[in-house]
C-alpha cells in the first residue's frame, strides 16, 4: 500500500487523494489470523505540513470469520477510519503515535493493519438473527427447529432461574 508523496513534498498544505486496492496474504497479529478474502481498500486524503504527512481515510477489508452462535465460517467486511501521522527517518515501535517514511514514499500497511486490528469485533456473528446452537443437543437453530427442553435449575445459573421463576422479590 505505497502512496508517491513526491509533489505533496513541495506544496506544503495541499490535499491529495489516496485511492489504494491490493490482495494481501494473510495477516497475523497478536496470535490471531486474518485471512482476507477480498483485496483491502483505502481512500481518502493526504497533507504535507512541510515536516510530516497527515493521512485521513477510510479503510475497508472483508476477511473470513466464525460465527459465534452458530459457529460457521463467513466472510465479514469491517470499514473504519485511518487518521494517522508519518515523519521521515523516525524509529517505528509498536507503541509510537507515528509512522515511518522514507525518500518520496508513504508505506500504509502497517497503519492499516495497527488500524484494522484495534477496529475489529470481540465477536462475529454471521447475521443479527442467527440463532445459534443448542446448548443441550448441539443443533443449529437456524436450519432445524430444536426439541429439547431447557430445564428449570439446569446450567450455571439455575438456581437464579428457579428464584425469577417463583416471581419473588429478590
Amino acid at each position: 500500500m505505497i502512496v508517491s508523496v513526491s509533489d505533496a513534498q513541495k506544496r506544503a498544505g495541499e490535499s491529495f487523494p489516496i485511492a489504494l486496492e491490493e490482495s494481501r496474504a494473510p495477516e497475523t497479529y497478536a496470535g490471531k489470523t486474518l485471512t482476507f478474502a477480498a483485496p483491502v481498500s483505502v481512500s481518502g486524503t493526504f497533507s504535507f505540513d512541510g515536516k510530516s504527512f497527515h493521512v485521513t481515510a477510510q479503510a475497508k477489508a472483508s476477511y473470513e470469520a466464525v460465527c459465534a452462535r452458530c459457529n460457521k465460517p463467513f466472510v465479514e467486511t469491517l470499514t473504519f477510519p485511518i487518521d494517522e501521522h508519518f515523519v521521515r527517518d523516525v524509529v517505528w515501535e509498536a507503541d509510537s503515535d507515528v509512522y515511518p517514511y522514507t525518500h518520496e514514499q508513504l508505506d500504509l500497511w502497517q497503519a492499516f493493519s495497527d488500524n484494522l486490528f484495534l477496529h475489529l469485533p470481540l465477536v462475529s456473528v454471521c447475521r443479527p438473527d442467527c440463532k445459534g446452537l443448542c446448548p443441550i443437543c448441539g443443533a443449529d437453530r437456524n436450519e432445524t427447529p430444536c426439541a429439547c427442553q431447557n430445564e428449570i435449575g439446569s446450567g450455571a445459573f439455575g438456581a437464579l432461574q428457579q428464584l425469577l421463576n417463583e416471581n419473588k422479590e429478590v
